[in-house]
């Protein structure tokens, strides 16, 4: 009799996790698989169309891709400033030296790709999730060895153990009591990497490939290649809790498969989870959040529906039907310039021998509906056709004004964006104090670039307080400029030359050949002034 794998308890906790999703309403997994489907424009899944036509007119891509660029216009980063109370120079010195590193970390974790496919997976789902770990082998010059990953995980793949409470950490504490992430990963690549853990073969040859694959995120996630031998894939848990040990209690990890430990747990010494959570709108007592797309799809299959009704009533009645009295003529063809053969013995018009069913007209309405929900669905989203860019830019005050309006309902999305950036900094200092230890770092003195060493373990004594710093939108920065160089140079204030050199780049065309164009002109202007100054100085003769 063949004995039966044991099941980890950490996998119990994973399905004890997917079982709270399948409890939500509207149904959690469904819901999400629905608005990855819309946004890519796969909007008539499941219905049988019989060959008529299946327009989709895609509202919901267009106004996703402009909430997650808007948020994302104005860049956001870490900065520290000092918390100290005793105001020691020091620690405000060192403030500056971690400012640089958590530029550095961004920029090699590519942290602005991660934060925008953050935004575009919470649009979608509701939810957004990066996680951090410890690379030992990430070099990281001057003969240091380590560094921070940071990775992105799928909403649906994030459990947490009290599903009714949003909060990962709170000052500096670990709110949940544990964490579970999950991924699906190659059997060959889990069972070498157990191998390296010092785990037994006879727990080694429990992992196996699985079909877990049924709740992934989005239709492709639930495609894999053939589960075929050590060749396929195998569902992986990732458990984080807090462990107290001699007094000091810090985030512990393990990882294991259904029936296999991959890594015995181990110390991650970090004091909060690595786990930084958003959702993009909060729903009351739970964990995940509301996804804007939801909302959506009910507008966006009437008006696939409606023009899908249009496009079938110009395909049958663009063309009128030919009626004919068959005792004066035979049926006609359809040959160009052919002469047709009636009967006139009978007498009668020529003309009441054939003639044309008009069909029904179309009622001007339908399309006046459709322009209706197009319009409303924009503006109740917040996506006005001036920050869509559907406007002449004929009176840019007005159309400043209505970005302005337009992006407020953003705000809240905007600012959950930045304490989600402020709780990755907070991450990335706990994870240097845990794991960099004294580094070489270069230091202004007197204006200069020193190298010093610095003892990043000190960070656990010392007081910060990290915020999340934006700089100005894009759009918005730019377009506020032109408006109040346009005053400007309506009120005189300043001259045409150093209003084109203040001009934001592409606004006009070759404008570098229009400035000396225009200091040619004013040198010439400058000079002529000259000449009748002078001639005007001259005594007459």
């Amino acid at each position: 009799m063949k004995k039966e794998k044991v099941i980890t308890e950490d996998f119990k906790l994973y399905e004890n996790g997917k079982s709270y999703n399948l409890k939500l309403d509207p149904p959690y997994y469904d819901t999400i698989d629905m608005n990855e489907r819309f946004y890519a424009g796969d909007q008539w899944r499941g219905v049988d169309a019989k060959g008529l036509p299946t327009p989709v007119f895609n509202i919901f891509k267009r106004i996703t891709n402009y909430y997650v660029s808007s948020v994302m216009a104005q860049r956001p980063s870490v900065q520290y400033s000092s918390d100290d109370v005793d105001g020691d120079p020091v620690v405000a010195a060192h403030a500056d030296i971690m400012n640089a590193v958590q530029k550095r970390i961004f920029e090699n974790n590519k942290m602005d790709s991660l934060l925008r496919e953050g935004l575009f997976d919470a649009a979608l789902s509701g939810d957004s999730c990066l996680y951090a770990w410890f690379d030992n082998e990430i070099d990281s010059g001057n003969s240091v060895k380590g560094d921070i990953v940071w990775e992105q995980v799928d909403g649906v793949n994030t459990f947490f153990g009290n599903p009714n409470d949003t909060r990962v950490n709170f000052m500096g504490k670990p709110i949940q009591p544990y964490i579970i992430l999950s991924f699906r990963e190659m059997v060959d690549d889990l069972k070498e990497e157990a191998k390296k853990n010092g785990i037994k073969q006879n727990i080694i040859d429990n992992i196996a490939p699985d079909l877990d694959n049924n709740y992934e995120a989005g239709d492709r996630g639930k495609v894999e290649l053939d589960n075929v031998d050590e060749n396929g894939k195998a569902r992986v848990i990732l458990k984080f809790f807090p462990k107290t040990v001699n007094g000091v209690k810090t985030i512990w990890c393990r990882k294991s498969t259904k029936s296999a430990t991959i890594k015995e747990e181990f110390d991650t010494m970090s004091p909060i989870y690595p786990i930084a959570w958003m959702n993009w709108d909060k729903r009351k007592n739970s964990y995940h959040g509301q996804a804007p797309g939801t909302g959506l799809v009910p507008n966006q299959i009437y008006v696939n529906k409606q023009f899908a009704a249009v496009q079938i009533y110009t395909m049958r009645m663009a063309f009128p039907k030919l009626i004919y009295d068959k005792s004066r003529m035979s049926p006609p063809s359809n040959r160009v310039g052919e002469a047709i053969g009636i009967d006139t013995a009978s007498g009668g018009s020529v003309y009441d021998v054939a003639s044309y069913l008009q069909p029904g007209q179309m009622s001007g309405q339908v399309m006046g509906v459709i322009d209706s929900v197009f319009n409303y669905t924009k503006e109740t989203m917040g996506a006005t056709d001036a920050v869509m860019g559907d406007v002449n830019p004929e009176n840019t005050s007005a159309i400043i004004a209505t970005i302005e309006q337009s992006v407020v309902p953003l705000e809240n999305i905007k600012a959950r964006l930045y304490q989600f950036v402020e709780d990755i900094g907070n991450i990335n200092n706990a994870m240097m104090a845990a794991h960099y230890g004294k580094r070489k770092m270069l230091v202004s003195v007197d204006g200069k670039k020193v190298p010093v060493e610095f003892d990043f373990g000190g960070l656990k004594k010392m007081r910060y307080a990290i915020r999340a710093d934006v700089g100005p939108g894009s759009y918005m920065s730019e377009a506020a400029t032109v408006k109040t160089l346009d005053n400007l140079l309506g009120n005189n204030r300043i001259n045409m030359k150093q209003y084109l050199e203040r001009m934001p780049q592409g606004y006009i065309k070759d404008i570098q050949s229009l400035i000396e164009d225009v200091k040619t002109e004013m040198e010439m202007a400058k000079q002529q002034a000259q000449m009748m100054a002078q001639q005007a100085q001259q005594p007459m003769q």
